[in-house]
């Protein structure tokens, strides 16, 4: 259907399958039309995005039983919609105060980034070289936000860091209230305490992952944002965020072995780091099982 729509819009049927299965796997491609493709088309790249970066078991329940207020998932999915229109109105008026673009251009050029960023899609990094720091960073927060649970999109995700969240002001008014039953809720549903200190353990490994990559990336003579960014991207899949640190060439200029590293990083990323630990707990346990 994604392609379908990119076809009528004007693209061959060879460009229109290859950018629908990029927005819909949300891997991190950019392509370079995003910035001259006119309104209508925008419009329609964010919405597959969207759709692919929203929660894919929500899609099954509204096909099977129609959308009503106690689907799984309903939550997560209004944050997201929320999330997209705060940060693609925060990131248009940022742009349109600075002189980058005027406001029409301010808003489809905002908007379009939160989309592509918080479904880990991407951008034209071209378009993005000449915006304020400030927006770029808002980019890079939103590509550690990421999707939605159950989608396409890498990321935290906002399910996670919304449990997170809730549990952390929980737990500081139980530190004002001693004797308070800690329950916590994330986005209108209880969550069981067990699952908090999972997430807590996910988000701690996750965190530390990210900066022992950019630490190990940086002795490839990589700059230390930069290498901060790279790690970003290859852990969110979201290529184009290496570039938001302004250094073009940060690819180019690695070596073989670090190019490795970083295939390594996306896989990390995209099997989410508790089975890809598992799978090589596992293989090391088989392995001392010989000796």
């Amino acid at each position: 259907m994604a392609a379908a729509v990119f076809s009528v819009l004007g693209l061959s049927v060879f460009d229109a399958v290859n950018l629908a299965m990029v927005t819909l796997a949300t891997g991190g491609c950019y392509t370079p039309m995003t910035s001259d493709g006119g309104t209508l088309f925008s419009l329609a790249m964010m919405a597959v995005m969207l759709f692919s970066a929203g929660n894919f078991f929500f899609y099954a329940e509204v096909t099977r039983r129609g959308l009503t207020v106690d689907n799984p998932g309903a939550g997560e999915m209004r944050a997201m919609l929320r999330l997209v229109v705060g940060a693609g109105l925060l990131i248009s008026l940022h742009l349109w105060r600075s002189g980058t673009y005027d406001i029409s251009d301010s808003l489809r050029n905002g908007f379009f980034a939160a989309t592509a960023f918080l479904s880990t899609t991407g951008m034209n990094p071209v378009l993005l070289a000449g915006w304020p720091d400030f927006d770029r960073f808002v980019l890079i927060l939103l590509i550690f936000i990421g999707g939605c649970i159950a989608s396409s999109a890498g990321g935290l995700k906002i399910l996670r860091l919304s449990v997170l969240a809730n549990a952390s002001v929980e737990e500081l008014r139980r530190t004002l209230h001693s004797r308070m039953v800690l329950r916590v809720s994330a986005l209108g549903r209880m969550v069981p305490l067990s699952m908090v200190g999972q997430l807590l353990s996910f988000f701690s490994l996750y965190t530390a992952v990210f900066f022992g990559a950019a630490m190990a990336l940086s002795l490839a003579g990589i700059a230390p944002l930069s290498a901060m960014g790279l790690s970003a991207a290859c852990l969110t899949s979201a290529g184009p965020a290496a570039l938001l640190a302004g250094d073009v060439g940060v690819y180019t200029s690695m070596g073989e072995g670090w190019r490795l590293f970083c295939c390594a990083l996306m896989l990390l990323g995209r099997l989410e780091v508790f089975s890809f630990l598992f799978v090589i707990q596992t293989l090391l346990s088989r392995w001392e099982g010989r000796w």
